[in-house]
């Protein structure tokens, strides 16, 4: 299990304090600082509409952990989906989620965006703990021993659902997506409301010199029942983009 310190933000007067933890990568790809003019180009070849979004608001100095409306975090999902996509579909990568307390709104993210049949393949919703491992085939003594809550069954649920979508001729090239965790408003298990872990687990991509990797990232998310849902897709897919933007040629 990859799981690796993330240096915590500086509090500032009224912010929350939210921790993070991520893969190596991030840091790599924010220290080499070529992530940021990626991801506007992206957006820019994607929508001349987002482009006066990005101009109003830079998404690479946003993260969505300090949004507080369901619409902020929709419209900064869709920009971050439509570069995923993009990325994905000029590399011959799939997408394929497996997902728990988002319920389906990681598969909405990436179908809003037109075109996204030629990437995603599909979302496997597995609220129940017994459905992770029946229908997913994450290990049933790790969900007995851990519960749902916990980085080891995000990273399994990441791994077994893109192999649950695959085909032979998508050769192994599916990066597969998770979110489990506690959307409140209260505890759950003794797991805090807010508490989260996402999964992400990446094909080998010679082309872009990307080696296969399983990690997870803990969140710790504060707001609604609902704010919590999207700050979490916002999450996976922040995390994601600077893993992928990390290996730009």
């Amino acid at each position: 299990m990859c799981m690796a310190s993330w240096p915590q933000r500086s509090a500032q007067p009224g912010s929350r304090s939210e921790s993070c933890v991520l893969h190596p990568a991030r840091m790599a790809a924010l220290r080499a600082g070529c992530l940021y003019i990626w991801r506007r180009a992206a957006i820019e070849r994607w929508d001349p509409r987002q482009r006066k979004r990005c101009a109003m608001h830079d998404v690479s100095t946003i993260d969505p952990r300090d949004l507080d409306s369901v619409e902020e975090l929709q419209a900064y999902c869709d920009d971050q989906a439509a570069a995923i996509l993009e990325w994905c579909r000029e590399r011959d990568v799939k997408i394929a989620c497996a997902e728990s307390l988002t319920g389906g709104l990681l598969a909405d993210a990436f179908v809003r965006i037109p075109g996204a049949s030629q990437v995603f393949l599909g979302s496997a919703v597995t609220y129940d703990i017994h459905a992770k491992a029946s229908v997913l085939g994450v290990n049933a003594e790790l969900l007995r021993r851990e519960g749902a809550v916990h980085p080891q069954v995000a990273i399994e649920m990441a791994q077994r659902t893109a192999q649950l979508f695959s085909q032979s001729e998508y050769r192994s090239r599916i990066i597969g997506l998770s979110t489990t965790g506690v959307a409140g408003p209260g505890p759950d298990g003794g797991k805090p409301a807010g508490l989260v872990y996402i999964g992400v687990s990446f094909p080998e991509i010679p082309a872009v010199s990307i080696e296969s990797s399983h990690y997870a990232v803990e969140l710790n998310l504060q707001g609604s029942r609902e704010v919590i849902r999207h700050k979490t897709i916002g999450c996976v897919l922040e995390n994601l983009r600077e893993f992928s933007g990390s290996s730009q040629e």
